[in-house]
C-alpha cells in the first residue's frame, strides 16, 4: 500500500487517497464457485464481513450483464469511526487474457458510482447516504483464475485505489495497512466457514444451477487454464 502521488490523485477521490494490492492464492474453490461467491452478494450477511454494521447486496440478471451491487458500513476496531463502501461489480469472462502475463480467467471491475444515494445507476437503486459515516471511493480491478499449483483451487489478484474524506495525518499508512489486512483476512475466514463450507445450505449451488450459461462459461475457462 502507498499514498497516491499528486499527479495520480482524482479530484473527487477524497482528501486521502491510497493504492494497494491484495493477492489471494489457492482459495479452496473452483473458479466458477469463487466467482459465484463474489457475485451473489444478496446471499451474504453482515456477520461475515469483519466489523460490519449493516450491508445490502443486489444482483442483476442477463439484462444487466450479471453485474451486482454491494453496500456495507464497517466500523474497524483500529479506527473507531464508520465507513460506507458502495460498489458496482461487473464481470468479463476471458478465454484469452487481455493483460500480458495473466492467465485466462475472470476480470472484475468494481467502482463506486459517481452519484448520490437514492439515484438510479446502471439498473440499481443506490441506497441512501448515511449521515454518520465516511464514504470510501474505490476503483478496483480483480483477476480471478484457476490455480495452476492446486487443482480445484483459485487465485485472486486485486488492485485498488481508495479515497476517504480524512486528512492524511489522521490515517497514517501503517494504520490503513493494518485495517485493510485485518478486515480482509477475517472476512475471508468467515467466507470459508459460512459460504464455501456450507455451499448448498447458503444458496450458492442453486444460483449456479439457475445461471448455467454464465457459470458454465466460467467453468470452461477454468478448464482451459489447466
Amino acid at each position: 500500500m502507498r499514498f497516491l502521488e499528486p499527479s495520480e490523485r482524482s479530484e473527487d477521490g477524497g482528501t486521502t487517497q491510497v493504492m494497494f494490492c491484495i493477492i489471494l492464492e489457492n482459495w479452496p474453490q473452483r473458479l466458477e464457485e469463487f466467482v459465484c461467491m463474489d457475485r451473489e452478494v444478496d446471499l451474504m450477511h453482515k456477520d461475515t464481513i469483519e466489523d460490519c454494521r449493516s450491508m445490502l447486496g443486489e444482483v442483476g440478471g442477463p439484462d444487466m450483464l450479471r453485474s451486482s451491487m454491494l453496500h456495507y458500513v464497517i466500523r474497524p476496531a483500529l479506527l473507531p469511526m464508520s465507513f460506507a463502501l458502495l460498489n458496482i461489480r461487473e464481470y468479463t469472462v476471458c478465454h484469452e487474457s487481455p493483460v500480458l502475463g495473466f492467465s485466462p480467467g475472470v476480470f472484475v471491475v468494481e467502482n463506486t458510482p459517481p452519484l448520490r444515494g437514492g439515484s438510479m445507476y446502471e439498473g440499481f437503486r443506490l441506497p441512501p447516504d448515511k449521515w454518520a459515516t465516511k464514504s470510501i471511493i474505490r476503483n478496483t480491478i480483480k483477476h480471478i483464475a484457476t490455480s495452476k499449483d492446486h487443482p480445484g483451487c483459485s487465485n485472486q489478484r486485486m488492485v485498488s485505489t481508495a479515497g476517504m474524506p480524512l486528512p492524511q495525518w489522521m490515517v497514517p499508512l501503517h494504520l490503513l495497512v493494518a485495517v485493510v489486512l485485518n478486515t480482509t483476512i477475517a472476512s475471508f475466514i468467515n467466507f470459508k466457514s459460512e459460504f464455501a463450507d456450507k455451499w448448498e445450505e447458503a444458496g450458492f449451488a442453486k444460483r449456479m444451477a439457475d445461471a448455467p450459461d454464465f457459470y458454465g462459461a466460467i467453468r470452461s475457462v477454468g478448464a482451459d487454464a489447466l
